[in-house]
């Protein structure tokens, strides 16, 4: 028996096609979220997404409406490959450039933050050349409601120039099914409203040409104060800032506080619930201009164009 297996084991040329591969079940999203213990560091994470050298963005806005948070930039966006990849489990290729080390190292900022903001999130994206743009979505409410037992998510590319689909049809169909269904964006028209946010921001920037690229990230069914699903999101706007709503709803907002030494009881840092205040920290020196609901940025760049 022994020399059967061993002469079998030689045989079997190394291509290993017969042995287990390991699947990443949905529940792990929600699993790797809590890496997360507060929502703004989930928030930065995406921030420093569009703040890595290789993406060369100099504008990124941060929006609240309507329960729904879209993080956009105007950077060099992705290919269908590349948006695949960033909707990949532990893959990162991002590099130094121009001797700036990207933030980004390990391939899950993406995953985990976008999944502690909430359950669902849309990319869109369209590469720095203007030819392709690309929709992709991972979704905890779709996965659940199918009872998948692997992580699966729609995505979607086209050519800008005349709507050309360029993944299968049947792929694009599918994926296109899926995200009317279970996202807010409905039609062709609503995902092409999308694309205008970030044709804004260029031209927010100045920056000239008719080609750019650049990606919007849109979160929703975002995360709840409490399990039941009818109490307040857990982020509210409040004039031109972002806050966590235990606050904004005249609760004392204790369970976000930050205790420090020799600090009263009494005594609230805003940082703990601004996401301005927060950005302004974290960001001191910014490499992009940062906009949280449509103001200034929070700290002024004049970037060369």
């Amino acid at each position: 028996v022994s020399s059967a297996l061993f002469g079998a084991m030689s045989s079997a040329g190394g291509s290993f096609s017969d042995l287990k591969r390991q699947k990443v079940h949905p529940k792990f999203l929600h699993s790797n979220s809590t890496s997360h213990t507060w929502v703004f560091s989930a928030i930065a994470e995406l921030i420093d997404n569009a703040c890595d050298p290789d993406v060369n963005a100099q504008q990124v806005s941060i929006s609240l409406e309507n329960d729904v948070l879209y993080i956009t930039d105007d950077g060099n966006g992705l290919s269908g490959t590349g948006l695949e990849e960033m909707m990949t489990l532990g893959l990162c290729r991002k590099e130094t450039v121009n001797g700036i080390a990207p933030i980004g190292q390990y391939g899950n900022g993406f995953k985990s933050g976008s999944q502690r903001i909430g359950r669902d999130v849309l990319v869109f994206t369209q590469d720095k050349s203007g030819e392709t743009m690309s929709v992709g979505f991972l979704s905890r409410t779709f996965l659940e409601d199918v009872n998948a037992s692997e992580v699966i998510f729609p995505l979607v590319t086209w050519a800008k120039e005349g709507a050309r689909i360029i993944t299968s049809v049947d792929q694009a169909q599918q994926s296109l099914e899926v995200i009317f269904r279970y996202s807010p964006v409905k039609s062709w028209e609503d995902i092409q409203g999308i694309y205008e946010r970030i044709g804004d921001l260029h031209r927010k920037s100045g920056r000239k040409g008719d080609v750019w690229g650049g990606t919007c990230v849109m979160i929703f069914n975002l995360r709840r104060l409490y399990d039941d699903t009818d109490s307040p999101t857990e982020l509210q706007v409040r004039g031109r800032d972002i806050v966590l709503n235990a606050l904004s709803s005249g609760e004392s907002g204790s369970e976000y506080r930050s205790y420090r030494v020799n600090q009263s009881d009494n005594v609230y840092v805003s940082l703990d619930t601004s996401l301005r205040a927060y950005c302004e920290v974290l960001y001191l020196h910014p490499r992009q201009n940062i906009h949280i609901q449509s103001t200034s940025p929070i700290h002024e760049l004049f970037l060369a164009e």
